[in-house]
């Protein structure tokens, strides 16, 4: 992708036009929930070899239509800023983008380029969503609290106030995923083990000879990999999953081999992992 982009500052209470393309976009927030981010970290994807968090984001096209070369859309990111204005959003240049692909993967994020943060609690509760009254700017973050890492993504254009897509969907527009600030990691890596990936469903947990789980695949991969994992970090089973598409799959696993205990279930795609926790018993 082209790592071209320009700004434009505006106030979240926006309307959008329709031309073109019924391109449905959603905004996607790949991190541990309660991930640790701290001064010096900067978030990778996930086959990295590096002691920093793991993360993705950005918008995906979920069609049916595709998305035409050089067009250019906008979202708002934790390195936007609050201005007199409004939340700024940035406009990122895209490839040909099929439905069902990113529009516009971002990673490799410094923590401290962090701008702002969602105020998770006010989100919930504001059914209006002006997200402007929702942030809470850099300045203003504790240390040891959560906040929402976000993604908002308006729309894709040349012109900010009008979008050339036809958004059949703008409830998925937004997304996040609650992170602790500046909280003490010794670690520094994956955040809080045993909190369980909100994008792995495991069943049934506690199990014992067979371990069922369900992914939602965000886009298409040669080589899903499932590893199981103790608790002192040893892979202990490794399941080549193939390759697969956009959308939810259901997987198992022979466990019988393991001895009780926790256990975590990690899932490989190619772009992001996924942790999930589970017990075995005897």
């Amino acid at each position: 992708m082209k790592r071209v982009y320009i700004t434009l500052g505006l106030l979240l209470a926006f309307s959008v036009g329709s031309f073109a393309q019924n391109a449905d976009l959603a905004a996607y927030v790949e991190l541990n929930e309660f991930e640790c981010l701290n001064v010096g970290d900067t978030l990778q994807p996930y086959d990295t070899v590096t002691t920093a968090p793991y993360g993705i984001w950005g918008a995906i096209n979920l069609g049916p239509d595709p998305i035409d070369s050089n067009e250019t859309v906008w979202m708002s990111t934790p390195q936007n800023q609050i201005i007199d204005s409004g939340l700024y959003f940035s406009g990122y240049y895209t490839e040909y983008s099929e439905a069902n692909s990113w529009l516009r993967p971002i990673s490799y994020l410094p923590v401290d380029s962090i701008n702002t943060l969602l105020d998770i609690d006010a989100y919930e509760n504001d059914t209006n969503r002006y997200y402007i009254n929702l942030m809470v700017p850099k300045e203003n973050l504790v240390d040891g609290q959560k906040y929402g890492f976000y993604v908002f993504v308006k729309g894709v254009g040349d012109d900010f106030n009008s979008a050339d897509n036809v958004d059949t969907s703008t409830s998925n527009n937004n997304a996040y995923v609650a992170i602790t600030w500046h909280c003490d990691d010794p670690n520094g890596i994956r955040g809080m083990l045993d909190v369980a990936s909100r994008n792995i469903d495991i069943f049934p947990n506690p199990a014992q000879n067979d371990l069922h789980f369900k992914y939602g695949f965000i886009g298409s991969t040669n080589n899903a990999v499932a590893r199981v994992i103790d608790m002192t970090g040893r892979v202990i089973l490794t399941k080549n999953l193939g390759k697969h598409h956009f959308g939810t799959e259901e997987f198992s696993m022979d466990i019988s081999s393991l001895r009780a205990g926790n256990y975590l279930l990690e899932l490989s795609t190619g772009y992001v992992n996924a942790v999930g926790k589970f017990t075995v018993t005897k």
